[in-house]
C-alpha cells in the first residue's frame, strides 16, 4: 500500500497530540508484566498475552473481564484465540529488538530476505518491506519490477541515524484458510478482509455482500478512526478535570472534619474545668459519629475516582491504538481492528464525567442533636450530609433570528424540462445554466425562466453532467461530468464549443472557479479528493476530503465543501487543513443536517442548501461557521446552489432535480 494513503492532515490526530497517550500505552502485558506473547485485543482495546487472557476467562461464562478497566468482553466462538491479534504490538516489539541490535557493535543480523533460513549477514534494510538483506538479496531486490523503487538503507546508516520516522510495514498478509492466497479484498458487510477463494463461499457477489479492494476500504476507515479519536480527546481532558475536582472535594472534606472537631473543642473549653469528664464523653460520641461519616465519604470518593481512572485508562488505550493505526498500522491492522476501535471511540466520546458531591459537615452550638450525658447537655449539634449537585436545566434552542435581509421567491421554472438536475450557475447576463444529470444535457434558461438552449450528449459528449460553474477570469463555463472529465464551454452558449480537460477527475461532482486567478476545483467523491487545476487545465494539487460533494472557493483561496459521508460543511486551506466546521443552525438537530449545494458570496458568507428531513431550506453562515439567518424553508429535496454576480439572487435546484427556484433580496 502506498504510504500516502495514510498521510495525516493537521486537523486529524497529530504526533504531538498523542505523545502522552503513546507514552502511557503499556509496553508489556499488564497481567504477566513481561513482553507480549501473541497479544490479543479486548473490546476496550487493552491488549494482553493469549495465555494470560485464557486464565482470566470468567468461570462458567464465555466472557473475560479486563484487568485494567473491568470492561467485560464477549468472546467469539473460538474463545480467546478468536480475539483480534494486535499485530502492531508484535511489530513494535520486533522493531525494538531491531533497534537494540543496531546499537550493539559487531552484532550479527541475519538476512531475512533470502529463503531457506539463510545465515548470510545482513548488509542493508528495506524500508518498505522491513526485511534485512545480504548483498545478494539487495541486488535481487533492485531487479524485481515491483520492488525496484524500494528504499534500501545500509545498516551503517541505520546504526548512525536510526530507523526513519513514519516507516510502516507493507508486507502482505496470507489468508489463514487459504495459505497460498493474499488478503486483497474487504467485505464492508461482514467487515473483514478476504482472499479470492473466500469470495466464492463466504462473500459471494450479489448476495448482500459489498466488496471493495482492501486498500480502498482502509483509506476510508483510517480517516473515520482519526475523526472519532479527535472527538474523543476532549472526553479524556474532561475526565482528568473531574478527577482533579474529586481530589479537591476530598481535600475539602478532610478540612471540614478537622474544623468541626476544632469548633467543638473551642465551644467546650468554657465548661472544660467543671465538666471535663462528661464533656469528653460528649466529644467521644461526636467524634465516633463523625468518624463513621468520614470513612463512608472517603470510600465513596475513592470509588468514584477509581471509576473515572478506569474510564481514563480506556480513553488512553483507545487513542494510543488509533494513533498507532494512523502512524504505523498496515492495511491488515486497520481491517482487523477497525470495528472494535471505532466502536470504542464512539462509546467513549459520549461519556459525561461529573465530580463527586461535596460533604456537608456543620457543628452548631445547640443541644438538639446529640443526647445529653447525665443531665449535662452537649455543647452543640452535628449536621452531616452531602450537598447534591445542582442539575443544570437543558438549554432551550434559540429561535432562528429574524433574517437581516428579507428574501422572497422570484420565480420557479424548469418543470417538464428537467429530469434529474444537480448543479447550476448564473451566466453573466443573468440567465441560468443547469447540469441535468439524468438527461445527460446542459440546459440554459433565460432570466424569465424560458428554456433557451440545450447542449446535448451528441454535441458536447456529456455522459453524466453533475455541476457547472462560470469563470469570469477566463470567460468559460466548466461542467463536471461524473463519468468522464471536465468539459469547457464558451460563454456564448448559443455558439458553444466544448472540449475535455482535467484528466483524472473521474467521478467528478461539485465544481467551483477561483475569481482571482482562474484556477478551478472539482470534487471527486469516488476517490475522496478535491482536484485543483490551473486556468490552462493542468492539475496543480489534490486535497484529501471524505466524499466531497458540492464546493465553493472563498476570496482568500480556501475551499468550502459539503461531505456526503460526514454530513457537514467544511472549510479547508490549500493543504487540506480544516479551518472551520459549519452547521447545523442552533434550532436544527444534527440528524436533520444533510448539506448539499454550497456557494460563497463576495463577502465570504456561506450559503448552504440542506436536504435533511424536517429542515429543508437555504441557510446562511459566516465563513467562521457562525449562523446568520435562514433564507427559505420552502424547498423539497434541494441540490445545487449558486449566487448571481451581485449576490442579490440565489438559485437552487429543487424538487429532487426537476425544477429551479430563484430567490432575490427585497
Amino acid at each position: 500500500m502506498a504510504e500516502s494513503n495514510f498521510k495525516q492532515t493537521d486537523n486529524n490526530v497529530t504526533e504531538k497530540d498523542v505523545t502522552d497517550e503513546k507514552v502511557m500505552y503499556a509496553e508489556n502485558c499488564g497481567i504477566c508484566e513481561s513482553d507480549y506473547q501473541t497479544p490479543k485485543s479486548l473490546k476496550c482495546l487493552h491488549s494482553f498475552c493469549l495465555k494470560c487472557l485464557a486464565e482470566k476467562v470468567n468461570a462458567g461464562k464465555n466472557t473475560v473481564t479486563c484487568p485494567t478497566c473491568d470492561i467485560v468482553t464477549e468472546l467469539p466462538s473460538k474463545g480467546v484465540e478468536g480475539l483480534n491479534t494486535n499485530f502492531m504490538l508484535i511489530e513494535k516489539h520486533e522493531r525494538s529488538l531491531f533497534e537494540k541490535q543496531l546499537k550493539e557493535k559487531d552484532s550479527f543480523i541475519p538476512c531475512t530476505s533470502c529463503e531457506n533460513d539463510s545465515m548470510e549477514k545482513a548488509a542493508a534494510w528495506c524500508r518498505q518491506c522491513q526485511d534485512y538483506m545480504c548483498e545478494t538479496a539487495v541486488k535481487d531486490h533492485k531487479k524485481v519490477r515491483i520492488t525496484t523503487t524500494h528504499e534500501i538503507i545500509s545498516l551503517q546508516i541505520l546504526q548512525s541515524e536510526g530507523i526513519p520516522k513514519g516507516t510502516r510495514s507493507v508486507k502482505e498478509r496470507i489468508c489463514p484458510r487459504h495459505k497460498d492466497e493474499k488478503l486483497i479484498f474487504y467485505c464492508e458487510t461482514c467487515e473483514v478482509p478476504f482472499c479470492r477463494n473466500c469470495e466464492i463461499i463466504d462473500h459471494p457477489r450479489g448476495e448482500n455482500h459489498s466488496q471493495v479492494y482492501l486498500e480502498d476500504a482502509v483509506r476510508k476507515r483510517i480517516d473515520n478512526i482519526q475523526k472519532e479519536a479527535e472527538e474523543c480527546k476532549h472526553v479524556g481532558r474532561e475526565v482528568d478535570n473531574t478527577i482533579a475536582q474529586d481530589e479537591r472535594v476530598e481535600a475539602a472534606h478532610l478540612k471540614a472534619v478537622e474544623q468541626t472537631l476544632n469548633a467543638y473543642d473551642d465551644t467546650a473549653k468554657q465548661a472544660a474545668v467543671r465538666f471535663s469528664d462528661k464533656q469528653k464523653e460528649h466529644r467521644d460520641k461526636l467524634a465516633a459519629e463523625l468518624t463513621r461519616f468520614d470513612e463512608k465519604r472517603k470510600q465513596d470518593i475513592d470509588s468514584h475516582k477509581e471509576k473515572l481512572k478506569r474510564v481514563r485508562s480506556r480513553i488512553t488505550s483507545a487513542l494510543a491504538i488509533a494513533a498507532m493505526l494512523a502512524e504505523n498500522g498496515t492495511q491488515y491492522d486497520v481491517a482487523d481492528m477497525y470495528k472494535d476501535v471505532i466502536t470504542a471511540l464512539r462509546e467513549l466520546r459520549e461519556f459525561k464525567p461529573e465530580p463527586e458531591c461535596m460533604s456537608e459537615i456543620i457543628f452548631k452550638n445547640n443541644d438538639n442533636c446529640l443526647p445529653s450525658v447525665e443531665t449535662i447537655p452537649a455543647p452543640g449539634a452535628l449536621k452531616l450530609g452531602v450537598i447534591e449537585r445542582k442539575v443544570t436545566p437543558p438549554v432551550t434552542p434559540k429561535p432562528v433570528p429574524v433574517p437581516k435581509v428579507i428574501w422572497e421567491q422570484k420565480r420557479k421554472f424548469g418543470t417538464g424540462y428537467l429530469s434529474g438536475a444537480r448543479g447550476l450557475a448564473f451566466t453573466p447576463s443573468g440567465d441560468v445554466l443547469v447540469a441535468d444529470y439524468s438527461a445527460r444535457q446542459a440546459k440554459a434558461f433565460s432570466s424569465s425562466g424560458t428554456l433557451s438552449h440545450t447542449i446535448a450528449q451528441s454535441t458536447a459528449a456529456f455522459t453524466n453532467p453533475y455541476d457547472v460553474c462560470y469563470s469570469s477570469y477566463l470567460g468559460y463555463f466548466y461542467m463536471a461530468d461524473q463519468s468522464t472529465a471536465v468539459k469547457q464551454i464558451t460563454q456564448q452558449i448559443a455558439y458553444y464549443t466544448a472540449r475535455t480537460i482535467g484528466g483524472g477527475s473521474y467521478g467528478g461532482r461539485g465544481i467551483a472557479s477561483n475569481m482571482t486567478n482562474g484556477n478551478w476545483a472539482v470534487c471527486c467523491t469516488d476517490y475522496n479528493y478535491i482536484y485543483v487545476y490551473d486556468n490552462a487545465g493542468n492539475q496543480i494539487r489534490n486535497i484529501f476530503a471524505v466524499e466531497p460533494h458540492f464546493i465553493a472557493i472563498t476570496s482568500n483561496n480556501n475551499y468550502v465543501f459539503s461531505s456526503n459521508k460526514q454530513k457537514s460543511v467544511q472549510v479547508v486551506n490549500a493543504s487540506g487543513q480544516l479551518i472551520h466546521l459549519i452547521g447545523p443552525p442552533p434550532d436544527i438537530d444534527s440528524s436533520a443536517w444533510s448539506p448539499q449545494g454550497v456557494c460563497c458570496s463576495k463577502k465570504d458568507e456561506i450559503y448552504v442548501a440542506n436536504q435533511g428531513a424536517g429542515a429543508m431550506g437555504i441557510y446562511r453562515f459566516k465563513v467562521s461557521g457562525e449562523f446568520i439567518d435562514c433564507i427559505t424553508t420552502s424547498l423539497n429535496q434541494p441540490r445545487g446552489l449558486t449566487l448571481s454576480a451581485d449576490d442579490r439572487q440565489v438559485a437552487v435546484v429543487d424538487d429532487n432535480g426537476t425544477s429551479v427556484k430563484i430567490f432575490s433580496q427585497k
